[in-house]
């Protein structure tokens, strides 16, 4: 078969799908017509069916689809080694099991525990032995806790100064609210750090690290029917703040628990919120990794919220919002006809010009004492301005804290520790408002208003940066796949329809796109300029039939040739 012949088509709907094809099929230009179908990666690891976290088939009498589809994910990505996962838990884990050689760059004295969180995250996949973890290739920085509050803090920090991106922290902090923990949390968040927490369980009924806010992805433990767990079942806590649901296996029979690695070299099965968390951690690797491969940089707060609009709905848990991790889903939204862009505005305008008069306590923030409640006036800042794309749906959002400048409310009356902070305050059909706060001191106490204020923290109204992301799928009609300078492999979208735009980098440059017809001979040469936005529009209107033909797209002095199908 001449490949060269054959043709991708996009479009919106199995609905539509099967009268394209059905239309397809009777021009006599057209050999045959076929639906397209995602190959998902399958493993030579001998244990791998026994792994129904990862694809559940019902082979242990589960439920179907009771896992994070691992394969799903894996036929897109299967980790890079630029990614360092670090981990905090009772120890340090078996650097010498086959599933990790090579890849544990620091370790902590060997704890059975640490292993077994270690084999759900990163077990080398397709290896020929053992188990698969999430990501088969990054690299592993791993402490063990402390005996008390203030050392498991500097193992934090630690893994932070180390360059971690990713930390698993498979473990319960009693005792409540710590200013020292949520110090050092706030810091990983403030450093790019996205951590995965496991929920409380029977026994260690603790809101920490959990509830300590920014960059803390909760996650709580499913069984293999999608249901909750025994052990979780005791702690009401769980309710107020998980944030995704990940396989964590069950009490009960052997299969109902998780296969993993375990110290020795060898293999186990375990369960617990423990094991649910560390398929967080290895996905949010995964993400990161891909999003290194391909050049497109993710926040912590991005990967954060991709795993979390891209989970799957289960009604076994409350609140529904609370969605089962899912890998391809996750990745998918990497890649067209998804579209995650960041968008940055300076200068905002306040919601209450009075502002609120607060006490505020800083922690880590200069010049501001630390622990000493400061009367100050908070003002929420918020900008509406236009989405950066149209969508076929309403796109999901979130603010971006570390490229922002403004922080966050104190309405919760816990302290400030210094790390910004943006939220989604409105998304129209066209636009979008976002919000953030900044506090202005008040040298001469009440009344205290704008006018008074002798300094903003952590800075003025005109000087406020609000940075956020917006995820969403593109129209039929709309923007071909992304396309850039580094990516000059990507085709334009089919099939293409009466007007095209895409996008070829931040930058104005001329462009030319010329068309030809089966027989290769010059149908037209269009010469276009982007928007200085990085964004080209066309219309064919007056230009070409509805056929197939094929394209040579020059960007940036740069040539990008394909097929394409034009549909009028």
């Amino acid at each position: 078969m001449d490949r060269s012949s054959i043709y991708i088509v996009s479009v919106d709907s199995q609905s539509t799908r099967g009268a394209l094809i059905q239309e397809l099929r009777k021009s006599s230009c057209v050999a045959f017509a076929e639906p397209n179908a995602r190959i998902v990666a399958r493993t030579n690891d001998p244990y791998y069916d026994d792994q129904w976290n990862m694809y559940n088939m019902g082979q242990f009498g589960g439920a179907i689809g009771a896992d994070v589809d691992g394969p799903a994910g894996w036929g897109i990505f299967t980790g890079s080694p630029l990614v360092l996962l670090g981990m905090i838990d009772l120890g340090g884990i078996d650097a010498s099991h086959p599933e990790f050689q090579g890849r544990v760059l620091h370790n902590a004295p060997e704890d059975q525990h640490a292993t077994l969180v270690a084999g759900i995250a990163a077990a080398t996949g397709n290896n020929g032995i053992g188990i698969a973890g999430m990501d088969w290739n990054c690299k592993l920085y791993v402490e063990g806790i402390g005996q008390d509050i203030p050392s498991t803090a500097g193992k934090i920090i630690e893994e932070v100064n180390a360059g971690v991106e990713i930390m698993n922290n498979s473990w319960g902090q009693m005792g409540g609210y710590s200013h020292v923990m949520a110090s050092v949390f706030a810091y990983a968040y403030q450093m790019g750090v996205l951590s995965t927490n496991s929920m409380p369980e029977e026994g260690i009924e603790s809101d920490f690290p959990g509830d300590y806010g920014q960059g803390i992805l909760n996650v709580e433990a499913m069984n293999q029917y999608g249901g909750i767990p025994l052990y979780e079942e005791c702690c009401e806590t769980n309710k107020a703040y998980g944030d995704v649901i990940a396989p964590g296996g069950d009490t009960g029979l052997l299969h109902d628990f998780v296969p993993t690695t375990e110290s020795g070299g060898g293999y186990a099965w375990a369960s617990g919120t423990s094991i649910a968390a560390p398929h967080a951690a290895g996905l949010a690797g995964l993400l990161l990794g891909y999003s290194k491969a391909v050049l497109r940089p993710l926040y912590n707060d991005d990967i954060e919220n991709v795993i979390k609009t891209s989970a799957k709905f289960n009604p076994s848990f409350d609140p529904p919002y609370t969605g089962q991790i899912d890998a391809g889903q996750a990745l998918a939204r990497l890649n067209y006809p998804y579209f995650l862009d960041h968008q940055v505005h300076v200068g905002g305008g306040p919601t209450e010009p009075s502002g609120t008069l607060v006490y505020v306590t800083f922690y880590g923030v200069p010049p501001f004492t630390d622990g000493v409640p400061m009367l100050m006036l908070r003002q929420a800042q918020v900008v509406e301005v236009p989405l950066p794309r149209q969508y076929d749906e309403t796109p999901d959002a979130w603010g971006v804290g570390v490229e922002t400048t403004g922080w966050p409310s104190n309405d919760d009356g816990r302290p400030l520790y210094g790390n910004n902070w943006c939220g989604i305050e409105n998304i129209y059909p066209t636009t979008i408002s976002v919000e953030t706060y900044i506090y202005g001191e008040c040298p001469g106490g009440i009344p205290c208003d704008p006018n008074t204020v002798a300094r903003w923290y952590p800075a003025p109204p005109e000087s406020v940066v609000f940075s956020w992301s917006v995820l969403g799928r593109m129209t039929a009609t709309g923007v071909s796949e992304e396309m850039d300078t580094r990516r000059l492999g990507t085709l334009l979208t089919n099939p293409v329809r009466r007007s095209v735009e895409f996008w070829v980098g931040n930058q104005r440059d001329n462009v030319i796109l010329r068309v030809f017809d089966i027989n290769g001979r010059s149908v037209c040469k269009i010469g276009l300029v982007s928007d200085g936005n990085g964004v080209v529009r066309w219309d064919i209107t007056e230009l070409l039939s509805s056929g197939v033909y094929y394209y040579k797209l020059v960007v940036h002095g740069q040539a990008l040739r394909g097929k394409m199908l034009v549909l009028r």
